[in-house]
């Protein structure tokens, strides 16, 4: 009985037990690339070396990981690659497949999640078209859930964001640099906040604030 629960253990309830619970979680070291020279070289390893990219992936969910996040930046990556739209959303199926992959093959599905990180400043092309067919892909592919990045709740993408993000039927959590009048917003909107690790290679990084949206 208890393996079988085990293994239909949603890897998504496993996350939201521990954030009612406020047991801190690990977003991995991949969450931890602020700088745009730091997201340009990891996102061309997801459209040039994806063999390095699923090693990171396993070498944090070894290290105790609780969501491994992959990225729009990996669409805006292929799309300095090629003009083709079909290739973008290659590159998103990818990153999506290679956290599943590196979370079986440390034999801890249903204990990690997969999120989509969703950049709400990030330039995509075509704009609303190009996150309209790439919100049709996250539903297609499912991963747990979908990480929005902002840098504040003022910023003005972030609503249009959210919409384009409603048709995947996917829990949308946002994600905040931590700053006391972001938490004081948080607070006021009646959302629950939680402090979250970065990850186990993002020493010297800051931690940021999660909240379910």
């Amino acid at each position: 009985m208890t393996s079988t629960a085990t293994a239909t253990r949603s890897p998504y309830t496993a996350i939201r037990e521990a954030f009612v619970s406020e047991r801190r979680l690990t977003i991995d070291s991949g969450h931890a690339f602020r700088r745009d020279i730091e997201r340009r070289h990891a996102l061309r390893s997801l459209v040039t070396n994806p063999g390095s990219v699923l090693e990171r992936h396993r070498r944090d969910v070894r290290a105790g990981a609780d969501v491994l996040t992959t990225a729009t930046w990996g669409v805006a990556a292929a799309a300095w690659l090629s003009t083709e739209p079909d290739r973008w959303m290659a590159v998103a199926r990818r990153g999506i497949r290679l956290a599943r992959l590196a979370i079986a093959a440390q034999k801890r599905v249903g204990e990690v999640a997969v999120a989509f990180s969703v950049d709400a400043s990030v330039d995509l092309p075509d704009g609303g078209l190009t996150m309209n067919r790439l919100a049709r892909v996250l539903a297609a592919e499912g991963p747990d859930l979908l990480l929005v990045e902002a840098r504040s709740e003022a910023q003005p993408s972030l609503p249009a964001t959210v919409k384009s993000l409603d048709t995947t039927r996917l829990p949308v959590w946002l994600s905040l640099p931590r700053a006391p009048h972001e938490i004081d917003w948080l607070v006021r909107s009646g959302r629950r906040t939680r402090l979250v690790d970065v990850g186990p290679a993002a020493v010297g990084d800051g931690p940021i604030e999660i909240t379910r949206w």
